[in-house]
């Protein structure tokens, strides 16, 4: 078979099953559909029914043109795939590469042997089992993709979600992210939902800025700019850095450094193991950290603090505090409260600026315990942190 031409109706549909050649497909104006094969190809069958066409079998490269409202489906095909300005693709099982252009509609990939690159999209996008994706321009809809390697795109125009990558890079998120099983690094510039992610002790985090909510639960390390909602980090081995958070801020578990520029609402830091810098919590804090030696912590703290110290503290704390301090054996000044204390040979730090009451608890007594006045610095401490969310 050489060239045949069918005419259809209005948004026809191809289904193709085995070809042992490359599938290439483009669009005309006409409201038929042309089928050409290379050379002395043959199709074992081919089916008009209604706005259907079903071929069969084809043991040579085929040559598809197509109108613009035309979806197509095709499976087992042992070369590569190229399509351009259809309403509808569906693949499965392809030997080689698949290259997709301007579609209208949505398109659904499975088990792709080789790379899929895609250029605008139109609607909804599925891609299962294929080692790379990259994603030129837009995917107008959410995405869905499951089991890749080596994922990079620059938009979604709705909600991605990812589920078992080795490295994720993304430009834009209008919607709500959610990946799972990324393995070892995740990249995005802007996420205009909510994210939510779920790593490991190998996988790198950076995002831009979450116009919502940030979940975060397994991480080497952590990179944010700004969420304008919640903050929730868990199980991070390494650093966490954090520019600006709107709403409130949940951590468990930080092996590293912490610095955050500024937290809009309540802050509650448990199991940090190193250094910790926030420039300011709008509301309340709860701090549980281990204080190592050397380690230095400074928070600025609009509301209310409560610190549990870790057993035999070897820690020097100073605090300006503007309501109560309660604590076991703590001598406060009733005209300054700007008070030090000193636990063991007091070799980590602790400042904290409270506008609120402070609470300290465990730890058992300092070792000394002494109340001055003055602010310690503090308005240096706040620009320079601001400095620092601005960077991020």
């Amino acid at each position: 078979m050489a060239q045949q031409t069918f005419s259809v109706g209005k948004a026809p549909r191809v289904i193709i099953t085995r070809i042992s050649g490359d599938l290439s497909v483009r669009t005309w104006k006409e409201q038929a559909i042309s089928v050409e094969t290379e050379g002395h190809g043959t199709v074992a069958g081919i089916h008009p029914e209604g706005d259907t066409l079903t071929i069969i079998d084809c043991d040579r490269d085929i040559k598809l043109i197509m109108p613009e409202d035309a979806g197509i489906k095709s499976s087992n095909v042992k070369g590569d795939v190229a399509i351009e300005g259809i309403r509808r693709v569906e693949l499965e099982s392809i030997a080689g590469d698949a290259t997709i252009k301007n579609v209208s509609g949505d398109a659904g990939l499975e088990n792709i042997s080789e790379a899929v690159d895609l250029t605008n999209l139109g609607g909804d996008l599925t891609v299962t089992n294929t080692p790379i994706l990259r994603v030129r321009h837009s995917v107008g809809g959410d995405a869905v993709l499951r089991n890749i390697a080596v994922i990079e795109i620059e938009t979604i125009g709705s909600d991605l979600t990812v589920a078992r990558a080795e490295s994720v890079m993304v430009s834009t998120v209008g919607g709500d992210l959610k990946a799972e099983e990324i393995a070892t690094a995740l990249r995005c510039g802007v996420v205009g939902g909510d994210g939510e992610i779920k790593g490991s002790a190998r996988t790198g985090i950076t995002i831009g800025n979450v116009g919502s909510d940030l979940s975060v639960s397994g991480a080497a390390y952590i990179q944010l700019g700004n969420a304008g909602g919640d903050c929730s980090l868990r199980d991070v081995q390494g650093d966490a850095e954090l520019g600006y958070i709107g709403g409130d801020v949940s951590f468990s578990g930080v092996g590293g450094n912490v610095q955050v520029g500024r937290i809009g609402g309540d802050a509650s830091l448990k199991g940090l193991q190193a250094s910790i810098e926030v420039g300011s919590v709008g509301g309340d804090l709860s701090l549980q950290a281990a204080f190592p030696v050397d380690s230095r912590a400074r928070l600025n703290v609009g509301g209310d603090a409560v610190v549990v110290l870790p057993d035999n503290p070897n820690l020097s704390i100073q605090a300006n505090v503007g309501g109560d301090i309660s604590g076991r054996s703590i001598i406060a000044s009733r005209s300054g409260k700007m008070i030090s204390l000193n636990y063991g040979d007091g070799a980590a730090h602790l400042e904290l600026n409270v506008g609120g009451d402070l609470a300290l608890r465990g730890g058992g007594d300092p070792r000394n315990s002494s109340s001055t006045s003055g602010s310690g610095g503090w308005d240096e401490f706040g620009r320079e942190m601001s400095s620092f969310g601005l960077e991020m």
